[in-house]
């Protein structure tokens, strides 16, 4: 025990009570910068922790919902494969300083909506006024498009064939077939005025039957009352106009009606020739 305080007290005498002092106020100094930088720590930790448990700008999420910080990026990571995705390495040092802010971010998303699908004419070479086409050939290209467009509705409508474009001269011969449609438009009309046709042409697309199964039965009559024909018109007859015995006929009637003689008596004129009542 003699021994210790001994020991302690050379160590006293060989200290310098000055030195002790600043050695123990440059250590209280580090200590009070140390807990300066836990309580920035601190700060910016809670900072940090407070803006991932806020909403984020609605411009910067482009939807109707309250997301956190969290949220947005478990659906970034989510539909990854909908995305491409940029090289962006993060560090704490000044190179990883970002070069654009929130407000930068808002703008070209505006931007984006606003060229909506023609974003895809970006760097590319837009033709020069001059060489647009005038107002009265885009109102005539307009006007094709259109006509086209219902040609095709009732196309699909009335179940038609579609027109090829793929065949050769298919305008030309779209232009020869146009006659004998015409043709074809005028014997359906004939049809639909003449009814006893309209039933044998009704028949025949029902049975579908060609063209000489229709007309098979008919043929020998056909021919037979041809050639009748053939042979009477070459022995033409002419009618006189009985018209200026209509009232002598009507009289006839009238006497036939009651019993008597229609005609009464029959006198025969000065040159000996009987008059003649044309019926």
């Amino acid at each position: 025990m003699r021994g210790a305080v001994k020991s302690l007290a050379g160590l006293v005498s060989q200290t310098n009570l000055r030195d002790l002092q600043e050695e123990a106020a440059i250590a209280e100094r580090r200590a009070n910068d140390f807990q300066k930088s836990i309580n920035q720590i601190d700060v910016q930790i809670k900072e940090w922790g407070e803006k991932q448990l806020q909403p984020i700008n609605r411009l910067l999420t482009d939807v109707n919902l309250q997301m956190t910080a969290m949220d947005l990026a478990k659906q970034v990571v989510k539909s990854h494969s909908e995305h491409q995705w940029l090289p962006d390495p993060l560090g704490i040092g000044p190179e990883f300083t970002p070069h654009f802010s929130d407000e930068g971010i808002a703008e070209l998303r505006n931007a984006r909506r606003t060229l909506g699908k023609d974003i895809i004419y970006v760097n590319k070479q837009l033709l020069a006024l001059n060489d647009l086409f005038e107002g009265t050939q885009l109102a005539a290209i307009h006007q094709d498009l259109l006509q086209a467009a219902d040609i095709t509705n009732q196309i699909e409508s009335e179940n038609l064939p579609h027109l090829s474009l793929t065949v050769n001269d298919a305008v030309s011969r779209s232009n020869n077939l146009l006659p004998k449609l015409q043709d074809l438009a005028s014997t359906v009309g004939e049809l639909n005025r003449s009814l006893w046709l309209r039933e044998i042409f009704d028949e025949w697309i029902a049975r579908g039957l060609g063209t000489m199964q229709l007309f098979e039965g008919l043929m020998p009559t056909m021919k037979e009352q041809t050639d009748k024909r053939k042979e009477f018109i070459q022995k033409p007859v002419v009618m006189p106009d009985i018209s200026s015995h209509r009232e002598a006929f009507e009289q006839a009637l009238s006497r036939l009606c009651e019993d008597k003689n229609p005609f009464g008596i029959v006198m025969g004129s000065g040159n000996g020739v009987r008059p003649a009542l044309l019926l």
